[in-house]
């Protein structure tokens, strides 16, 4: 082979080896076998994996949303290929944001773009890490499989059987997209709402609107038939945010993000990267006015659909009173993160003829890059046992046998994710709220091997104490083991009972 000939393929495929690279760091940096800060919320769905039932798991144990796509998936990667639940997890995740990636880069038209979203979508800016196990993520994964198919058949025959296929796929996908998170319900409701504007001025597509309400009443059934399955409550998951709840919410996220640009969290690389990023949006949006470059962003629908969705949800979750219960968390904002990545590399991907858009391009990779290395260096600096996986962390309890933990929720099923039929692991009686699965608990409490976790729960362990109606007496001397404060307790009556 010519050297000539060699150099046009590295060319042509160079980007494809880049971003597998991208994806295999992103893969043994955060996934939920290697990740040093996995938690309780990440072991509920490892254990679901490890214990799922269908169709009663095929939402989130003790929530009132969240579709359980991932254990779903999980179970191809348990059964077929005889993988531990935490790797089934891992493996799915990836599988799902890899098909995420997939759909959305298809948006892009230029390679270094791609490469880019890659690391912005699996080497994620550190306030934004949890993209690679939260379902919010999942969800917009989903949903890229429909921004695809509908980019196929824009402008298409949609009488042709294969158009009208594509059509009920799409509907199929925007229903699973909604059992996954129906906060997706308002990005469809936006991504309609966009096409319908953008549409051929001249026609009026009747198999578009006979479709449309069509699908409108077969997901109604469909959602309320797979809702039936879920019995858990939430009071406060859809209430509207007060008037004086708005303000404070407003006054959580000032105070967050003042702490960040002041430099008061000690976390250098996510306050250059919040100072560069606010300095590039203002740069940018001033050279858009300006040179009225934005005439053509606006002329792109994907683009609006992307920054209305991101506006949208800055204001949806400034409205919510279950975000702000949540202290404004940033997982929330996950998809104001996705949304605005996606807007912002399609407009500088679109604007690529003219010559100053490069510097842009120069700033944004700057800008993704220190992203990209701000969770390693916030871990490092933060956590004790620097970027040990919390699996290789927590597989020191397997040592004790076959046994029971108890501890405060962010210590209980955590405990349990190397091993969780050699491990049962459950929240304390008063921590019972966050109990997610009622035979898990009857599971534990039959063990005689019981061992309790004081970390964030006692201030030392008690020489006597009840737990599910049983009591338990110390045997033994507290040891530090799989990064917690231990103790094995004796079960000297079994009287089990759950708390009321």
């Amino acid at each position: 082979m010519k050297t000539k000939d060699t150099i046009e393929i590295i060319k042509k495929y160079y980007y494809i080896c880049l971003i597998a690279i991208i994806i295999v760091v992103s893969f043994f940096l955060y996934s939920s076998n290697y990740y040093p800060l996995l938690n309780s919320d990440d072991a509920i769905i490892v254990l679901m994996t490890h214990y799922f039932h269908f169709p009663n798991d095929i939402f989130y144990w003790g929530q009132s949303r969240g579709g359980a796509l991932t254990p779903m998936i999980g179970q191809v990667f348990k059964y077929v290929f005889h993988c531990r639940a935490i790797t089934a997890v891992s493996l799915s995740n990836y599988t799902i944001l890899l098909i995420g990636f997939l759909g959305f880069s298809s948006l892009f038209k230029n390679k270094q773009t791609k490469i880019m979203f890659a690391i912005i979508w699996f080497l994620p800016f550190q306030r934004f890490v949890d993209i690679t196990r939260f379902y919010i993520a999942i969800e917009y994964s989903i949903l890229s499989i429909a921004i695809v198919l509908i980019n196929r058949i824009w402008n298409k025959n949609l009488k042709t059987l294969k158009s009208q296929i594509t059509l009920i796929t799409i509907i199929f996908i925007f229903i699973i997209s909604i059992w996954i998170l129906y906060n997706a319900l308002f990005s469809i409701i936006i991504m309609l709402c966009v096409l319908w504007v953008y549409r051929d001025k001249k026609k009026i597509n009747k198999v578009v609107l006979i479709y449309s309400l069509c699908g409108i009443v077969f997901a109604f059934f469909v959602l309320r038939y797979v809702y039936s399955f879920n019995h858990a409550t939430c009071s406060d998951c859809n209430k509207i945010n007060s008037f004086s709840g708005i303000i404070k919410s407003i006054t959580i996220l000032f105070s967050a993000y003042s702490s960040v640009l002041l430099f008061r969290t000690d976390e250098l690389l996510v306050s250059i990267y919040s100072w560069l990023f606010i300095l590039f949006l203002i740069t940018y949006v001033w050279f858009l006015i300006k040179t009225c470059a934005w005439k053509i962003i606006v002329k792109d629908k994907w683009i609006m659909f992307f920054v209305l969705d991101c506006c949208a949800f800055f204001g949806i979750y400034l409205l919510s009173k279950w975000v702000y219960l949540n202290g404004m968390g940033r997982w929330y904002y996950v998809a104001n993160y996705i949304s605005l990545s996606i807007a912002i590399l399609m407009s500088v991907d679109k604007l690529k003829r003219i010559k100053v858009i490069k510097y842009f391009r120069y700033a944004i990779m700057i800008i993704i890059l220190i992203g990209a290395i701000s969770p390693v260096y916030t871990m490092n600096h933060s956590n004790p046992m620097k970027l040990m996986p919390k699996d290789k962390v927590v597989s020191q309890f397997e040592s004790l046998g076959e046994i029971t933990i108890i501890a405060e929720w962010w210590n209980a099923y955590i405990s349990s994710v190397s091993n969780p039929d050699k491990i049962k692991a459950i929240p304390h009686q008063d921590d019972y709220g966050y109990m997610r699965n009622i035979d898990l608990v009857k599971q534990a409490m039959k063990r005689n091997n019981i061992y309790l976790i004081k970390d964030m729960w006692m201030n030392s362990f008690p020489d006597t104490i009840s737990e599910y109606g049983c009591v338990l007496v110390k045997d033994g001397k507290q040891m530090h083991l799989g990064d917690s404060y231990i103790c094995r307790y004796r079960k000297i009556t079994n009287n089990f009972s759950l708390p009321k």
